[in-house]
Formats: structure tokens, C-alpha cells, sequence
């Protein structure tokens, strides 16, 4: 038997109509925690309280959700959250975000509590939701991408579904 032979086109690449809004997520933090690592400067960002605002997705961040971000000799900060939200109607959707913050000049002011803007600086998360909620099944097979503002105090998502 001989072994048929296809050409693969290549994909078409991602542009602005791929990407269809889902939400705002907002989350407020506690006192932040620091430790070295082999790896970084390991910063722990406590969520204290936060919220989901959407057309489709709704609810709060439950307390005890958290941003993880190591911050390594490059100055790359590498974004690990893992966070509980709960929808207005009960459901309970697990959130977890893997991402990017590069401050550049937006260091120090973010180190003296500053505010720093997604479109001065590269913040971006890859956010992944999973649910046994049959409601909101259809957030297991998104992919989705965000924008990041950041202070010391909060961070704000604009999170997008790519279709």
C-alpha cells in the first residue's frame, strides 16, 4: 500500500474578527508577597474580592484566588493565575491564565504603586476556563485572550474569545 501524499496549506492567521468579546474581570488584591527563587522573584498577588462582567459571563472572583507572576533576570514577568468564579446564577467555573507582563520604562512606576496600562506596557493572559456546569459547558472549548491593567493593588482583564 502505498502511503497517500497531501500538501497542508497553512492556516489562515488569527486577525480582529477572530476575536469575539466575553468579558471584563476585575480583581482586587491583598498585600502582596515576594520571595526569591531559583527561577525569580517569585510575587503572590492574593485576591481579596473581584468580578466577572459580561453579555454571557457574569459573577464574582472568590476570595482566595490568586495571580502568581515570577519575574525573572530578563525582566519578563510570567503570569500564573488560578482563580474561582462564581456566576451569578451558582455556578462555580475555574479560571486559570498563563501570560506575559514586560513593563519596561512602567517598572518603577509600577514598583512605586502606580497604575500600568496594557497598551504602555505588554500585559497578556491566555485565560482557560473549565466547569461541570452544563450552562456554561461551551466555556471548555474556548480559548480566549486579554489585555492586562495592573497595579500593585488590582488587575483588570478585557478577555476576548478567539473563535
Amino acid at each position: 500500500m502505498t502511503p497517500a501524499t497531501t500538501t497542508m496549506a497553512s492556516p489562515a492567521p488569527l486577525e480582529g474578527t477572530d476575536l469575539e468579546y466575553l468579558c471584563a474581570i476585575e480583581a482586587h488584591f491583598g498585600d502582596v508577597v515576594t520571595a526569591p527563587t531559583p527561577t525569580g522573584t517569585r510575587m503572590l498577588f492574593p485576591v481579596t474580592h473581584g468580578s466577572v462582567t459580561g453579555p454571557r459571563l457574569a459573577g464574582r472572583i472568590v476570595p482566595g484566588s490568586i495571580d502568581w507572576v515570577t519575574v525573572g533576570a530578563d525582566g519578563v514577568g510570567r503570569i500564573d493565575v488560578h482563580a474561582l468564579v462564581e456566576t451569578q446564577d451558582g455556578a462555580r467555573i475555574e479560571l486559570t491564565a498563563t501570560g506575559r507582563a514586560v513593563l519596561g520604562e512602567r517598572t518603577t512606576a509600577f514598583l512605586a504603586g502606580e497604575e500600568v496600562l496594557g497598551r504602555d506596557a505588554y500585559l497578556r493572559i491566555s485565560p482557560l476556563f473549565q466547569t461541570s456546569d452544563a450552562r456554561y459547558a461551551w466555556l471548555n472549548e474556548i480559548v480566549a485572550v486579554a489585555r492586562c491593567d495592573l497595579s500593585p493593588a488590582r488587575i483588570r482583564y478585557q478577555v476576548s474569545r478567539v473563535r
